[in-house]
């Protein structure tokens, strides 16, 4: 019936499982809970220590972090069950989760949850850029992201067929941070699979200090760069690459303003600034910035 496929690296993920593996016991279908440690901190280890012990868990440990892609492949191969359930390791579980899934397993080939934040008080200060960002970019109801399912595409949250998985693997020759998604919707629509998105959302716990998010931002532009060379089409989805190669004709004229847009709005950013606009900005001067091969 169901393979749980979590990537754990560098988190504490013990509660997740144990209400992953409650709900689908007490939905009495067959199900596996693959946890793959991909070469985490040796504090984060004890955390997870004792997580075989929980009913219908498999947990094991890379030797050396293989990235993002190459461990959902790696799950996809271990997995024995028809039905995938991909998850990240930093997220909390609603009531019926499973079960909301379960009940949709026919609807499609391919289902997305979807994403959402906790409350803007529970947010540590330094956070509060990535959580804003969370929250008003990426926690979207499904009625909004059915109307473009490719380019709302997660696998944070992600309910496939194994035999789609098995067609359409995660790419890995994307070593860096970011877009491994916008790859793998990109690829699902080409080869025709039907996406549907229902309100399922797991909650995002993994809040980055600003620093954190901002140096992952930047390893994502970077990552994109890569994708325009090997998958051009991929990028079609994604606004920023437009503006981008919309202004980079102006860049024998503008290219000062955009060095100084960068040094600005980053020293806005980690002095505190939460304004999207200035993080719009930032990106964008770090991508017309960018020396590129």
């Amino acid at each position: 019936m169901l393979s749980i496929l979590i990537p754990v690296y560098n988190f504490a993920v013990k509660n997740l499982v144990n209400d992953l593996s409650l709900q689908a016991q007490y939905l009495k279908i067959p199900f596996e809970i693959l946890c793959i440690d991909d070469a985490s901190k040796s504090k984060y280890i004890k955390l997870n220590d004792g997580l075989e012990k929980i009913k219908g868990v498999n947990y094991q440990f890379n030797k050396k972090n293989i990235g993002r892609s190459a461990i959902r492949n790696l799950l996809t191969d271990k997995a024995q069950y028809d039905y995938l359930l991909f998850l990240d390791c930093d997220i909390q579980i609603a009531d019926n989760f499973i079960k909301k899934y379960i009940d949709f397993k026919d609807a499609s080939e391919v289902i997305v949850g979807g994403v959402s934040y906790t409350d803007y008080k529970k947010i540590e200060k330094g956070k509060l850029l990535r959580w804003k960002y969370g929250k008003f970019r990426e926690e979207r109801k499904a009625h909004f992201r059915n109307q473009r399912p490719y380019a709302s595409f997660s696998a944070c949250n992600l309910f496939i067929n194994k035999k789609v998985s098995q067609k359409i693997r995660f790419t890995e020759s994307l070593t860096k941070y970011g877009h491994e998604d916008t790859l793998y919707g990109s690829e699902l629509e080409f080869n025709s699979f039907t996406v549907i998105h229902i309100n399922n959302p797991i909650v995002h716990l993994g809040i980055d200090e600003v620093s954190e998010f901002l140096e992952k931002t930047e390893l994502a532009i970077i990552n994109l760069f890569e994708l325009q060379k090997s998958h051009p089409k991929a990028c079609n989805n994604i606004k920023i690459f437009n503006y981008y190669s919309f202004i980079k004709k102006t860049l024998f004229m503008t290219k000062f303003i955009f060095i100084f847009c960068k040094y600005c709005c980053r020293k806005l950013l980690i002095n505190g600034s939460t304004n999207l606009t200035v993080f719009d900005i930032y990106k964008l001067s770090f991508m017309l910035c960018l020396k590129k091969d």
